[in-house]
């Protein structure tokens, strides 16, 4: 982490290389924003190769974050949508529930850019599957009520293909109700009372 001299304020900047393919060189991203109350508010990610490290290839714009991650802003790169390249995500803010949202950019092989993916956004502390091919998003729907939706990627487009809610009740029990999509329709698959975990 440093500060950028200029005309203006000094702004943070984050410094974070990966290689986002085998076949592809390293790619240093570069976040630039401020921190605020202990929060890091990015709005800038500029992406820079190797060859040309002083002019970045692509930066990514037209978002804001305020999250309190000091070290890299919850910055995260790994691939979301199964095709072998890394992409990208960053927390948007930290809500109160445990409801993380992100900003999410799929990286488009044919153009060799980064591209922001607005349809990943219903997808909150997400969890990353990768050896089975599908995309996890946890819900706290309310005090007693919690979502499990499973996503996957069926010729580029986002589909929700299980949804698994538990209701807690006041007498050591939950009920867990399991949906599925079953070709076009959506199926109840399960539905039962067990004993609640403590």
């Amino acid at each position: 982490m440093a500060c950028q001299s200029g005309n203006t304020t000094p702004r943070e900047q984050w410094r974070i290389e990966e290689q986002i393919h085998p076949d592809l060189p390293p790619l240093t991203f570069v976040l630039t924003g401020d921190i605020v109350e202990e929060r890091a508010e990015i709005d800038t990610i500029a992406i820079y190769t190797p060859d040309n490290p002083n002019k970045p290839q692509q930066t990514l714009t037209g978002f804001k974050t305020a999250f309190p991650d000091l070290t890299t802003g919850g910055f995260v790169v790994e691939d979301l949508n199964f095709d072998g390249y890394q992409d990208l995500r960053i927390p948007q803010f930290l809500p109160s529930s445990p409801n993380i949202p992100y900003f999410y950019w799929l990286y488009n092989p044919e153009t060799g850019k980064f591209e922001r993916n607005e349809e990943l956004e219903v997808i909150t502390s997400i969890t990353v599957h990768g050896d089975q091919g599908t995309l996890e998003s946890f819900q706290r729907v309310s005090a007693n009520t919690f979502v499990l939706e499973t996503y996957e990627f069926r010729e580029k487009n986002l589909v929700l293909i299980r949804r698994i809610t538990e209701i807690y009740g006041t007498d050591e029990q939950k009920q867990v109700v399991v949906e599925e999509l079953q070709g076009n329709e959506w199926v109840v698959t399960s539905d039962e009372m067990v004993p609640a975990q403590p």
